[in-house]
């Protein structure tokens, strides 16, 4: 037998092991199918406006993935939640579809939120779709938040937390943190000193000018 005979064999049975390995983990639930958790872009929220945040759950095989999951939500600081929702946005093959659902409805299922607003928990079974072409598919996790007077002008932030976890499913869950920003505030208008000096000594000599006249005019009248 020649080196490149023997070489072609043993690559083919290596492949032959990973296959088996990969689809023995998915048959027992060993493999993950889904991967973990990543932040979702901030978006900026003036404060004492709501908005959301949220993190994205991707689904690397082509089969839809459904199982039970807990999801416990921290929101980022000086931000509170105050309805226990969570909506779903569905990602198609790596593009968003623009349409949001609720989730977590199921009997059974559902959101609560504790510590004043800061905490969500929701616990019931989900769905990630399907990946294909070459591409994840997922799931886009959002929540709404209201952000306090406390929260600073233009300022990022970033220490919300998104930890999911599973029932012994196919969807892995994983941990990301959440975030938003507020937005930039414009000063208010300051008068340049020089022009505003200006304006004020023009000021100053109109008045002496009609002093000045009204003098005259008594003079002239004694």
């Amino acid at each position: 037998m020649t080196t490149k005979i023997r070489k072609a064999i043993v690559g083919a049975g290596a492949s032959a092991l990973i296959a088996g390995a990969l689809l023995a983990g998915t048959a027992t639930g060993a493999f993950a199918a889904t991967v973990a958790p990543t932040v979702l872009p901030a978006k900026t929220i003036a404060k004492g406006a709501t908005g959301n945040v949220g993190a994205f759950v991707g689904n690397q095989i082509g089969t839809a993935q459904t199982g039970t999951v807990t999801l416990n939500l921290t929101a980022p600081a000086n931000s509170i939640f105050k309805t226990p929702e969570v909506w779903g946005e569905d990602v198609n093959q790596g593009v968003p579809t623009g349409a949001t659902s609720k989730r977590f409805t199921g009997a059974g299922e559902g959101c609560t939120i504790s510590n004043a607003g800061k905490n969500m928990t929701c616990t019931g079974a989900i769905t990630i779709p399907a990946a294909g072409n070459g591409k994840q598919s997922g799931v886009n996790f959002l929540a709404d938040v209201t952000v306090q007077s406390s929260a600073a002008d233009n300022t990022l932030y970033t220490d919300g937390d998104f930890n999911m976890t599973n029932a012994g499913s196919t969807i892995s869950g994983g941990r990301t943190n959440l975030q938003y920003r507020t937005p930039v505030v414009a000063n208010a208008p300051m008068v340049d000193p020089v022009i505003g000096g200006g304006a004020a000594a023009a000021g100053l000599l109109a008045l002496g000018g009609i002093y000045l006249t009204r003098n005259r005019k008594n003079a002239a009248t004694a």
